[in-house]
């Protein structure tokens, strides 16, 4: 499995999973760059996977939909309304041949999820490189207990 990233915005990225002529889009806030990026790999989209519902994570699925209508779409309740699988903590799917795990990572929002997948987690605005998103839900536990869950791994 190969990972990439499609720069969005100014600041953020959209990752994508490949495996063979198929791919798994992570948080697409945008959809132009990655149906240039799909396009231009000649790569298929077997689905989407969502951390949780603030607009640059979810901007672009819709657009993403319209190209790719087939496409499953796994997220937390919060994103019911786009995921065609909703997910929820201890949850359990292949993807490529690969357990997809799902962690309850409340704090940024209330339903926020992370997706671990073999040793790759991809953990939306749970956790960054140099912190964490802002807690919007002003639960500073579920933030800090999310924090926890990932220093378990």
């Amino acid at each position: 499995m190969e990972i990439n990233p499609v720069k969005a915005f100014s600041d953020n990225y959209i990752w994508v999973m490949e495996e063979g002529t198929e791919a798994v889009i992570v948080d697409p806030g945008e959809a132009e760059g990655v149906l240039r990026y799909l396009e231009e790999q000649a790569l298929g989209l077997t689905a989407i996977l969502l951390t949780h519902k603030h607009d640059d994570h979810i901007g672009g699925v819709r657009e993403i939909l319209e190209k790719y209508p087939a496409t499953l779409v796994y997220g937390p309740t919060e994103t019911a309304d786009l995921a065609t699988q909703v997910v929820k903590e201890g949850d359990r799917f292949e993807l490529f041949d690969k357990q997809v795990k799902v962690i309850k990572t409340a704090g940024h929002t209330e339903e926020h999820i992370s997706f671990l997948i073999e040793d790759v987690l991809f953990s939306g605005d749970a956790l960054f490189s140099g912190g964490c998103g802002r807690v919007f839900t002003g639960d500073y536990q579920a933030q800090y207990d999310a924090l926890q869950k990932f220093n378990q791994l």
